[in-house]
């Protein structure tokens, strides 16, 4: 729910997605997401929102939504995994 830019939290509460992009840009990473998950919680992209007839994207860069075969294909050069 973090990679919708939609997202709008209370005054009083911490804006999780504008620290993740904070974050993001400051240490020049790329914030994956899954997509099977994203797409079941309404977190689309422009590709996937087009693809599945919905009228707009909530997902934009320094995130992005990624499937198992991309991350198959970056554990095979990263020298650490952070999950959570």
């Amino acid at each position: 729910m973090n990679a919708s830019y939609l997202h709008s939290p209370a005054t009083d509460e911490d804006d999780l997605h504008q620290l993740w992009c904070e974050l993001a840009i400051q240490q020049q990473i790329r914030l994956h997401t899954c997509i099977a998950a994203a797409q079941r919680r309404g977190v689309l992209d422009s590709v996937l929102a087009t693809e599945t007839g919905k009228g707009t994207s909530n997902v934009r860069a320094p995130f992005l939504l990624s499937g198992l075969g991309q991350l198959a294909e970056m554990l095979l050069t990263a020298d650490r995994v952070v999950r959570f």
